[in-house]
């Protein structure tokens, strides 16, 4: 799901620049200052956050274009510590990735930052809030977290093969072939990533749930 540099137009990469860095900078603030009240344990959000990095390091193939699918562990971040630490963890994640790793590229930041980080985060902890609305026992921790996590990366798969698709002049191919191919591709990987989100917030529910508010 990483875009590397070349993939997008011009007018895409720059418009997703534009949507993604104000965001960013305003969660970092309201991270920032949950942080200074104490609201978020900093150690706890830096392993997962560690946890986050190596789930990403694993792609898989797909598709045409050289597209790879891959775990975000986004919904993981922002169900737990709010949609801005997610949007705060990912894109440091990212950044990383791009600058030491090639893994993403620079022009594309801005685009591959407002799918896992920006949208990811948004919708996975949304939803997760909805969710735990209509399963408020301890179980259904796991439908909440499972759900919200497969919705987190199909949203941000949606988002990739809209900006790939908006590309079809750098890129190769259209909406018709991008958009089906990383939505049902990570819709199957997303199995995965519900799975273990489920799980990891139904124990972090019951072991220590001082750590998670929701």
């Amino acid at each position: 799901m990483h875009i590397p540099d070349g993939y997008l137009t011009e007018s895409v990469w720059i418009t997703c620049y534009v949507i993604s860095l104000p965001i960013i900078i305003f969660s970092y603030i309201r991270l920032r200052s949950k942080l200074k009240k104490e609201e978020l344990s900093t150690s706890f959000f830096a392993v997962i956050t560690a946890a986050v990095f190596a789930l990403q390091m694993v792609n898989y193939p797909l598709g045409p274009g050289g597209t790879t699918a891959h775990l975000i562990g986004t919904p993981l971040l922002s169900i737990i510590f709010g949609p801005e630490a997610g949007i705060v963890g990912l894109s440091i994640v990212l950044l990383i990735q791009a600058l030491l790793f090639g893994d993403g590229g620079i022009t594309t930041y801005g685009a591959n930052t407002l799918n896992m980080a920006v949208t990811a985060s948004v919708v996975s902890f949304f939803s997760y809030v909805l969710l735990r609305k209509l399963y408020k026992n301890e179980k259904g921790r796991i439908v909440a977290g499972a759900i919200s996590g497969w919705l987190g990366i199909v949203s941000a798969a949606f988002m990739c093969g809209l900006e790939l698709g908006l590309s079809k002049s750098t890129f190769g191919y259209g909406l018709s072939v991008t958009i089906p191919v990383m939505v049902i591709s990570h819709a199957i990987l997303g199995i995965v990533e519900g799975l273990v989100t489920g799980f990891a917030i139904y124990a972090i529910g019951k072991y220590r749930p001082d750590l998670l508010k929701r």
